[in-house]
């Protein structure tokens, strides 16, 4: 009788070989999952380490590392917050000194009447103090000006010397962070709403809510990055990019004397706030959605909610007209920004200018009866008389409604048929997803408008053609051939087939109107 297997033995070895393969699996699985653990640590003995230098398992770890940072960010625990500054430190934010408190907020001054503000909401302070907030993006943070020239700290200033001598004091903290959109800031004050108790909430929503928030880099320096929080996550919208994809191709026109006279008559409007589309639309309904959920949260906490209307622009009348039958409170400030009342070396508003604020929005509080304050103390000086001059006037829902619909009228009309990265004509009609230079990221988004004539041949209201042409980048042949999907309004069209060498061409033909590609 020979000694070779009896048939089916190979086949009962590899099945016990598999069962017993997975049973190890199991078991690593496990020993990871509760025990953080696995099976060649136990076998390896004393062998394992101590700790796992590479894991951050606390926020606290998290923090610690982000002091020891280049830069001045950190990331943020929660994604839809997204990013902020260092905490418990002395940074200098675009050239201004800046002091962080425990949640990377910007701390009140030094020379601030000290009171206890990091008391839990649940157990306010026995002083019976009035909190406000000063919520928003970098204007209400303070671009460029020092801690003691805030919004928020000269908005505190002003009411103090306005309250009787015995009332309870005020507290005013800045909740900002220059970069956050309107999904950042809301979150950040319902993520810390106990740490931040806020009576009144002071939100300055700026046509930069629409955008993409910024992502950091491990050296504490912000990025250009994938927005979880956004409904297209691969469509990356930044005013930023938009805004050097501009500046750069006029430095390259003007180096080859190829400026146009009137190149900025053919940029066409802005195309994320100029409310064409629907995807303009829809950034704007998120937007409005927000500023909802903020209004609802402080109502369900006996708190007050106040808008305010930095300057007047279509991305006001958009926003506000969507929110006309809330019942809001919106305090409107200048009707235009002048040079004088920005900093020297960008548009943000001056510490002059963040003063003024401070007063008109003291002003409003005591009117609305929300502070229990006096008129200002004798001999303040009058706001200056141009300001005074630039002041918006306060409109009303029909008012909002009205001008949002002469914007969109106005901006159809300076809409451009041709987007073109060579010539820059079109050039403020890109949502996102392309760079200074012309290229491309994994999804672009342009919105143009129709011809004047029908198919392109001459007047009237029939078919246009929507033409498509892509060259590839000569410094990377390896990414090709490349198949590019082409949409209208997120209908698919067709394809383009994108060789290293050549132009990708495609004609299709559609109905007239404004519309997204």
């Amino acid at each position: 009788m020979s000694g070779s297997p009896a048939p089916g033995a190979g086949a009962r070895l590899g099945l016990a070989l598999g069962v017993l393969a997975v049973a190890l699996l199991l078991a690593e699985g496990l020993l990871s999952l509760l025990a953080q653990r696995s099976l060649a640590e136990l076998w390896g003995g004393a062998s394992r380490p101590e700790a796992r230098e590479w894991m951050a398992p606390t926020e606290r770890d998290r923090w610690l590392a982000a002091r020891q940072s280049e830069g001045p960010w950190r990331v943020h625990e929660d994604p839809l917050v997204g990013f902020g500054l260092r905490r418990d430190d002395e940074l200098e934010i675009f050239g201004a000194p800046v002091h962080t408190d425990h949640l990377g907020l910007r701390r009140r001054p030094a020379d601030a009447p000290p009171v206890d503000v990091t008391a839990d909401a649940a157990s306010p302070a026995d002083d019976g103090r009035l909190d406000i907030v000063v919520l928003g993006d970098s204007v209400a943070f303070g671009w460029g000006v020092a801690d003691h020239e805030t919004l928020a700290h000269r908005l505190e200033t002003h009411l103090r010397a306005r309250r009787p001598a015995d009332a309870p004091p005020v507290v005013c903290r800045t909740v900002a962070m220059p970069g956050w959109n309107h999904r950042n800031a809301v979150s950040f004050l319902l993520d810390h709403q106990d740490e931040l108790p806020a009576d009144v909430v002071l939100y300055m929503p700026i046509d930069n809510d629409l955008a993409d928030t910024y992502g950091v880099v491990e050296t504490g320096h912000r990025r250009e990055t994938t927005d979880v929080g956004s409904s297209d996550p691969w469509l990356r919208v930044s005013t930023d990019q938009n805004h050097y994809a501009v500046l750069d191709l006029a430095e390259r026109l003007a180096a080859k004397g190829q400026l146009p006279a009137d190149g900025e008559a053919t940029l066409g409007p802005r195309a994320l706030d100029a409310d064409l589309s629907p995807f303009s639309a829809g950034r704007f309904e998120e937007n409005a959605a927000s500023v909802r959920q903020l209004a609802a949260h402080l109502e369900g906490r006996g708190s007050r909610l106040m808008l305010l209307q930095y300057a007047e622009q279509p991305y006001a009348w958009h926003l506000w007209e969507r929110l006309a039958d809330d019942g809001l409170a919106i305090l409107p400030l200048l009707r235009v920004s002048h040079a004088r009342f920005t900093l020297p070396t960008n548009p943000h508003p001056s510490a002059e200018t963040l003063d003024v604020f401070a007063r008109w929005a003291a002003d409003e509080l005591v009117a609305r009866g929300w502070v229990e304050a006096g008129p200002e103390p004798a001999g303040t000086p009058p706001v200056p008389d141009d300001y005074t001059e630039a002041r918006a006037p306060r409109l009303g829902p029909d008012d909002w409604r009205q001008r949002s619909r002469q914007s969109r009228e106005g901006a159809h009309q300076t809409l451009q048929p041709v987007v073109d990265t060579r010539t820059g004509q079109g050039m403020r009609q890109l949502y996102g997803g392309v760079q200074a230079g012309g290229s491309c990221g994994r999804e672009a988004l342009v919105v143009v408008a129709s011809p004047a004539g029908g198919a392109g041949d001459g007047p009237g209201d029939g078919p246009v053609t929507l033409q498509v042409e892509v060259a590839p980048l000569e410094t990377r042949p390896d990414l090709y051939p490349l198949r590019l999907q082409v949409e209208l309004d997120g209908v698919p069209l067709g394809a383009l087939e994108l060789e290293a060498t050549g132009m990708a061409r495609g004609r299709w033909t559609v109905e007239p109107g404004a519309r997204a590609a």
